[in-house]
């Protein structure tokens, strides 16, 4: 699996690296971008064999009496997981348009532009899902700050890149999705504190919140819109699937206002970054069973 996988980066890395070094470096000489892509992808690959986790090896003699529990390699994980999700997700955007005739020359730039950015980007949702079941409470503040962190990085992305709203929509709710396990997980297996429970409450509603604020967008008045409908009136919000984002025949009436969306989920990260410093504050100044007063 580890050197399948290596190869299939290799093959998928190298034509993305040789239409970038030939679009942007070098231009008119098409020998030495194949050889820059060949160097990179070699490296990417290089990458997921020693990255790849492999398997503890019993230790020989007799075990300690107190083991430590092993650390859980979040980040080689995370880095094998993107490596191959992103190497798929580009591969199929790429040579998929090219099989089925779909999409015209401008075909490819699906895979380059639009799935293989969205598969490296599920590499945190997918490595942190991939160690669920090993997850104990000394990990779990790891992994959600890996997964909180996918979470920012799909917002950052629908709000960056608002023209490919199911797209985004999808990588939100693989997160949400994540999320949810790891806090059913955590209930149920971990025996939390309360403190715990009620952050992972916070998180979740933060996530959930913001998936509801990119389902309806605030929209602005496309500059480039024409057609009978081009002077009517443009709603504050508009819900994603909205036949005025529609641009398959003509412009679209109205776009997504990228700021305020943007002001929108900040607001929502500052909320949620407000319960958990509350949490934290609260169960800080609790007293412990250990620090009541001796009986008499």
């Amino acid at each position: 699996m580890r050197f399948v996988a290596a190869l299939l980066a290799y093959v998928s890395l190298k034509f993305f690296f040789f239409w970038i070094a030939a679009g942007l470096v070098f231009t008119r000489q098409p020998d030495r971008a194949g050889v820059v892509a060949d160097v990179l992808a070699l490296a990417c690959a290089g990458l997921i064999v020693y990255f790849w986790p492999k398997k503890q090896r019993a230790p020989d003699g007799p075990a300690p009496i107190t083991p430590r529990a092993p650390e859980l390699p979040f980040g080689s994980r995370i880095l094998v997981c993107a490596l191959v999700a992103g190497s798929v997700g580009f591969a199929g955007g790429f040579f998929g348009p090219l099989v089925f005739s779909w999409g015209g020359n401008l075909g490819p730039l699906v895979g380059i532009l639009v799935t293989g950015p969205a598969g490296f980007l599920l590499g945190p949702a997918i490595g942190v899902a991939s160690l669920i079941p090993q997850i104990s409470l000394m990990d779990l503040r790891k992994a959600t700050l890996w997964l909180a962190g996918h979470g920012l990085v799909a917002c950052g992305f629908y709000a960056f890149m608002p023209m490919f709203p199911l797209l985004n929509l999808g990588l939100m709710l693989v997160t949400i999705a994540v999320g949810a396990a790891l806090f059913v997980h955590t209930v149920r297996r971990l025996d939390p504190p309360a403190p715990v429970v009620v952050s992972g409450v916070i998180l979740l509603a933060g996530a959930v919140l913001m998936l509801g604020l990119s389902l309806f967008p605030p929209v602005v008045a496309s500059r480039y819109a024409a057609g009978p409908d081009a002077g009517a009136p443009v709603p504050a919000f508009a819900f994603v699937l909205d036949p005025g984002f529609e641009m398959t025949h003509h412009v679209s009436r109205y776009v997504v206002n990228r700021s305020m969306l943007g002001l929108e989920m900040l607001l929502v990260a500052t909320l949620v970054a407000i319960g958990l410093l509350l949490v934290k504050i609260i169960s800080g100044s609790r007293p412990s069973p250990d620090d009541s007063p001796p009986s008499a």
